[in-house]
């Protein structure tokens, strides 16, 4: 299990990530913000720079949840709103999903006088193709079947627990050999973190699959949408936290 000095590496990697989604976002929008003809190649490579900070802050989280998977179940450098919405130690994978149906419907309805009188944006998220939408609901369909293996594991990890070691020494929990205990732990937090490793694969195909659905000018305005999102929650459980005096809040 990992110290106090490992739980500063975690919340420095959390915090180096905010900064990094605050960067993307920027620029992100600076593209949204300039001429509509711009060039698909530059959104592309915003759309490809992102995505790989994303996968590339997953693979570093998976890396040290080897070292305390626990740690990243229950993080103590999230907000008490950020754990809220905890599903294996991040967000859902079919939440960009809908994420993404919502941004759509929102499109329509803010333009639609423009699409009576066919007056729309050819390149926005309100014009998204059948073809599309489609694709868009099979990932869907194979995303949510994911999500439910992962919490069948989940599931059978924690039922798993009246057959751990960890039940037998709870009985005489004064005797058990502090040992004994390490390891029984360590055990449960190697299968935790296999677990969180599948689950982040998980997200990052599930991001990569969904952008590759959508235009180049589509995939832009949308990883802005999720970022505007997690950056949302995180400003939000900073100022919940600081209003109940204490946590994450009050540490910056």
């Amino acid at each position: 299990m990992g110290g106090a000095h490992d739980q500063e590496r975690y919340q420095r990697c959390f915090h180096e990530w905010v900064e990094q989604q605050e960067a993307d976002l920027s620029e992100l929008l600076q593209a949204l913000a300039g001429d509509r003809e711009a060039d698909a190649a530059a959104l592309h490579s915003l759309m490809t720079k992102s995505l790989q900070h994303f996968e590339d802050y997953g693979e570093r989280r998976s890396r040290m949840s080897r070292e305390d998977a626990l740690a990243f179940f229950s993080p103590t450098w999230c907000t008490a709103l950020e754990n809220s919405f905890l599903w294996i130690a991040g967000c859902r994978p079919s939440l960009g999903i809908r994420l993404l149906y919502a941004l759509c419907g929102n499109e329509v309805e803010d333009h639609l006088e423009e699409l009576l009188q066919g007056r729309a944006k050819e390149d926005g998220l309100g014009s998204l193709s059948a073809q599309q939408l489609q694709r868009v609901e099979e990932l869907h369909r194979s995303t949510v079947g994911s999500e439910e293996k992962l919490d069948q594991r989940m599931a059978s990890l924690q039922d798993g627990v009246a057959d751990n070691p960890l039940v037998r020494m709870s009985r005489t929990r004064r005797a058990a050999p502090d040992a004994a205990v390490s390891e029984a732990v360590g055990r449960l937090g190697d299968l935790l973190a296999d677990i969180l490793g599948e689950a982040d694969r998980l997200r990052v195909a599930t991001l990569r699959d969904l952008v590759g659905i959508l235009g180049p000018r589509q995939s832009v305005e949308f990883l802005a949408a999720t970022k505007q999102l997690h950056l949302s929650i995180h400003d939000w459980g900073l100022k919940t936290d600081r209003a109940r005096c204490g946590g994450p809040g009050d540490s910056g």
